[in-house]
């Protein structure tokens, strides 16, 4: 019995330090500042035309809730969430949208990409890996952009505005964001999957990086 209670007060705690170092923390000072500075470009975008789709926030909200994100931090001050922003233009507001968001998410797979070459580095430098494991698996990493990139269905849309340009076409705006944490899982999880089971090694390293 008192090694079950024991091995239960174990597991919460390590629960407990998984939340914390997973937590975002937010500047006060940085974030007030984001807003600010997203409202006067929201304001300037509204100026140039750009509105909402209906039943969208307000422009400014928008930009607020992204400026938002954008300032929170992890427990070591890096950008807690992965955004990315993209305009592009279509016959319509739904083919516009449609481009700029698949722009964004291309966007987001690079930056994940980069973030997990960076894990990979790191822990080559705690011997945690070996510098060559750690090549090859950037060499699989980088040729599976269209995988990651199709991983990032749950990315949140924080700002969708449009305009009309003067030739008749539609110019949209999208920007999206997601954690980290949840990206790099999501991404691994996806890669995994096109991996055969005799590729051992290469999913144990994939694994080291969660």
């Amino acid at each position: 019995m008192k090694a079950r209670i024991i091995t239960a007060v174990l597991a919460a705690s390590a629960l407990l330090f998984t939340a914390e170092v997973n937590a975002q923390t937010i500047d006060k000072a940085a974030q007030d500042k984001a807003v600010k500075e997203a409202k006067a470009e929201a304001k300037q975008l509204e100026k140039e035309g750009y509105k909402v789709p209906v039943g969208k926030n307000a422009l400014t909200e928008q930009f607020e809730e992204s400026a938002k994100a954008s300032a929170a931090t992890d427990a070591d001050g890096a950008p807690y969430y992965f955004m990315a922003r993209a305009t592009a233009t279509g016959a319509s507001y739904p083919a516009a949208s449609m481009s700029a968001s698949n722009a964004a998410k291309t966007d987001m797979a690079a930056q994940v990409q980069k973030h997990i070459s960076a894990i990979l580095d790191n822990r080559v430098k705690k011997n945690a890996t070996t510098a060559d494991n750690a090549a090859a698996v950037k060499s699989f990493v980088n040729a599976s952009k269209s995988v990651i990139n199709n991983s990032l269905g749950s990315a949140v849309k924080y700002v969708e505005i449009y305009r009309t340009l003067d030739n008749g076409s539609t110019e949209a705006m999208v920007t999206i964001g997601l954690d980290k944490r949840t990206a790099v899982e999501a991404a691994v999880k996806a890669m995994k999957k096109t991996l055969d089971e005799d590729a051992e090694d290469l999913i144990k390293e994939l694994d080291g990086i969660l």
